[in-house]
């Protein structure tokens, strides 16, 4: 037993949340992005943020290029007029500044999460590290990152959400097991009980932190993202000039989609996996049944742990389905009152 609780520990030590992490703010920071120092280390507590640094000055620099790119495009909004192409455009370059500004935030606040973080994940190192995780995160990053690098911005911040929220599933998933295996197994005696409870709050608690600081991560990845989709879907009204801006186009607004449902799956997946030791505990034998189950089952009944965008929403599962409902609705909106142009457009490709 003394081996294989070696064995574990060594496996541990090998794959930590800063290690997994490590990887992703690197990728971050060759484009200006999450301007921390002593990323390469790998103690969490060498983690910085300082705004003398040359990646904190490089992030400015790229947060002051995307403030530009946004003004000017609101200088020929504004010399113009305000159409669906132009609001395009403009959702694109403030998401861009916006996404910078996010990362500092984040960066600032980044050392400390970690620490906490890495702390908690010594206290669950019995549990080994989540199967599969370090792999199933870098296919992530490969897939995503090298289909749309043109908008890494907006495909770095998704995968960003996804990454966290897969880590904090993964774990949380341990926990569900290690409850599910000690009721299979009768296990009367409270201690354990107390034991996986406290796991289970330590990792509620951390999620609820994460959530804090992630959450304008959150907003904005998901508005922007539905604002383009609702936009490119106007566009497929349009009649396309060749097969090469027909395959470009479906394959871009196809992309999209897909990352945007994947984003609210893993995120969602949060809200699940807090939820699933609830219908386990509620199916206890009564023979086990104690008042540590009895605490645990109002605990998890009454705090709710799920992921959400600075509280306008929340990422459950059905979230998909609200986003559906909701691009339906205002695409209608967006056909109506672009009618005009849409038949404009119509009279001018039958003259040709």
């Amino acid at each position: 037993m003394a081996k294989h609780i070696q064995v574990k520990s060594r496996e541990y030590q090998q794959i930590t949340i800063t290690k997994i992490f490590t990887k992703v703010i690197v990728v971050a920071q060759v484009f200006g992005y999450f301007p921390l120092s002593g990323v390469l280390e790998a103690d969490p507590t060498k983690l910085r943020f300082s705004y003398k640094t040359p990646i904190a000055i490089y992030s400015i620099l790229t947060l002051l290029g995307a403030s530009f790119m946004l003004a000017m495009q609101l200088t020929k909004t504004i010399a113009i007029e305000l159409t669906i192409f132009q609001a395009e455009s403009l959702t694109y370059y403030a998401g861009s500044a916006y996404v910078g500004i996010t990362f500092i935030d984040l960066a600032k606040k980044w050392p400390k999460l970690m620490a906490d973080w890495e702390a908690i994940e010594k206290h669950m190192k019995n549990y080994g590290p989540p199967k599969g995780l370090n792999k199933k995160i870098t296919i992530l990053m490969v897939l995503f990152l090298s289909a749309a690098a043109d908008t890494f911005f907006f495909n770095y911040i998704d995968v960003f959400i996804m990454i966290v929220s897969i880590c904090l599933s993964s774990r949380m998933a341990q926990v569900t097991e290690a409850i599910r295996s000690a009721s299979d197994c009768h296990v009367r005696e409270e201690r354990v009980w107390a034991y996986l409870r406290e796991d289970y709050t330590r990792l509620g608690q951390l999620c609820r932190t994460v959530n804090k600081i992630i959450s304008n991560a959150i907003l904005v990845s998901f508005l922007p993202n539905v604002l383009i989709i609702l936009i490119q879907v106007f566009n497929s009204i349009k009649p396309l000039h060749n097969y090469l801006e027909a395959i470009y186009f479906y394959f871009s607004l196809v992309f999209l989609i897909s990352r945007t449902v994947a984003v609210s799956i893993y995120g969602a997946m949060v809200s699940e996996e807090g939820r699933r030791p609830l219908n386990i505990l509620n199916c206890v034998s009564s023979d086990v049944y104690n008042n540590e189950i009895e605490i645990f089952i109002n605990q998890i009944s009454n705090f709710e742990i799920l992921l959400t965008g600075k509280n306008f929403f929340s990422i459950r599962r059905h979230i998909i389905l609200e986003i559906a409902a909701a691009l339906v609705t205002y695409e209608l909106v967006l056909i109506q009152f672009n009618q005009e142009y849409l038949n404009s457009y119509s009279k001018s490709n039958r003259c040709v």
